[in-house]
């Protein structure tokens, strides 16, 4: 992986750019256990074990973003929004690291307005779907 700076990354959602000025993008792969099923006997000095289903893909994209004063696309995107997206860390240049997720959901969209600081929007994304990595085409 190359070396890039965080303030090059571009988040498109349902075809929409909402890095805006993104602070952090995290990306978090989480499937959960393995399902075990308990295959014990009596007669056994412990417990024995048969591996079960996988845990399935649950994809979570958290972002931190200042707020635009103008038009900020973010204001549009309503709670519980679906779409593509695509993380771009390195920027939109072509052969860049390119991370695509299908079937995101917006599940928190949060607008902060602290005394004497940044005005900013917290989001969380989620999916069933896995991430798939590859490189920018464009």
């Amino acid at each position: 992986m190359a070396e890039f700076k965080g303030s090059e990354v571009v988040v498109e959602f349902a075809g929409t750019d909402i890095s805006g000025s993104a602070r952090t993008v995290t990306v978090s792969e989480a499937p959960g256990e393995l399902e075990k099923i308990d295959v014990t006997v009596k007669g056994d000095t412990e417990r024995q074990y048969l591996a079960s289903f996988p845990g399935g893909n649950n994809t979570t994209v958290t972002m931190e973003v200042l707020a635009n004063s103008a038009s900020d696309p973010i204001e549009a995107i309503a709670a519980n929004t679906s779409g593509a997206m695509v993380i771009l860390p390195e920027g939109d240049t072509q052969g860049a690291i390119a991370v695509t997720i299908a079937a995101m959901y917006l599940i928190g969209k949060d607008y902060s307005i602290p005394y004497a600081d940044a005005v900013k929007w917290d989001l969380s994304f989620n999916s069933t779907t896995a991430a798939t990595y590859g490189t920018n085409a464009t």
